[in-house]
């Protein structure tokens, strides 16, 4: 459990710092990446559940 909160608050960081990273990219370039990093961070976040899930209480 605690292992999987370590993960959660390192993913939570590195998305803040990608977000501002992601903010400093002209319009256009920002308009192509998006429909790439939606269904990546899904699956962070789909993969973080299933470690919390699978862990032992």
């Amino acid at each position: 459990m605690i292992l999987a909160i370590r993960f959660n608050l390192l993913g939570s960081v590195g998305a803040m710092g990608g977000a501002a990273l992601l903010l400093t990219i002209p319009e256009a370039m920002r308009q192509r990446l998006l429909p790439c990093l939606l269904p990546y961070a899904t699956g962070t976040l789909l993969g973080n559940f299933t470690i919390l899930l699978h862990s032992d209480r």
